[in-house]
């Protein structure tokens, strides 16, 4: 009678234990951190890929084609990580969506990948305001809406307080209104000759904590101007385009500027 129930004893105990190395090999719709809110609406298309890790600093993470890779920036290295694909990033699907599911600090993509990255998605996962590693979680999805027209312009900066960026032809020029000047200025045009001053442009804004908007231009002539006040302590990365606005009068569909 003993050795039953001794048996019995040693068999919860090894069920307990197996029950407790199995992992789910999907992540569970609730998974979330204690009292967190539940993650947010995924957008109804496709799945790319999923990331996965125990953060305890700040980290850039990198992603291209069917890869990625941790750019350590501060405090203790990225632990336990996990990235399963789904599908390739391939050109077609920027720009596209991060939607966090786990995680106790900020989650954002501060550049798209491109052509001129090669196709690159940055993610910087900051943890930096909490002590110990904490695990993060978070999808990337293709953009469900329609996609914009090829930039003419794009410009990648970074912003401290007010700056305008003057774009005429070929040639861009920076004016500091307040702050720092601009730091790490880069810029592509579509075409070698640069902005066509007979256009309308639209102003989109893919990555900036601050605000930008297109100046007024009565004189077609005149210079394209970007305004970006960034009020926030110290400077930020900013990354906009430019998109040409077909107007009624053409024989395409009429658009509306492109907003953020």
């Amino acid at each position: 009678m003993i050795h039953c129930r001794l048996a019995r004893i040693l068999l919860l105990i090894g069920l307990t234990a197996l029950a407790a190395c199995v992992r789910p090999s999907a992540p569970t719709e609730d998974d979330t951190v204690g009292g967190a809110p539940p993650a947010p609406a995924r957008p109804a298309s496709e799945r790319l890929f999923t990331w996965a890790g125990r953060v305890d600093g700040l980290d850039l993470l990198k992603f291209q084609d069917q890869h990625g890779w941790v750019e350590h920036e501060s405090h203790r290295p990225v632990e336990e990580v996990r990235c399963h694909f789904l599908q390739p990033l391939q050109a077609g699907v920027f720009p596209v969506v991060l939607i966090p599911e786990r995680g106790r600090g900020p989650v954002r993509i501060i550049r798209q990948g491109d052509d001129y990255n090669a196709f690159t998605l940055l993610v910087e996962v900051d943890d930096t305001a909490f002590g110990g590693a904490g695990p993060y979680r978070f999808s990337v999805y293709a953009n469900p809406s329609p996609r914009d027209p090829d930039p003419s312009f794009q410009l990648f900066a970074q912003v401290d307080d007010d700056v305008v960026v003057g774009i005429t032809g070929n040639q861009v020029t920076t004016y500091k209104i307040t702050g720092r000047p601009v730091g790490q200025l880069k810029y592509y045009f579509a075409r070698p000759e640069g902005l066509d001053p007979a256009t309308d442009y639209g102003l989109r804004i893919i990555e900036g904590r601050g605000t930008a908007e297109l100046l007024p231009r009565e004189d077609p002539r005149r210079e394209v101007r970007i305004r970006i006040q960034d009020p926030a302590k110290g400077s930020a990365p900013y990354q906009l385009s430019l998109h040409p606005v077909v107007t009624a009068t053409s024989s395409a569909e009429p658009v509306d500027p492109i907003g953020r």
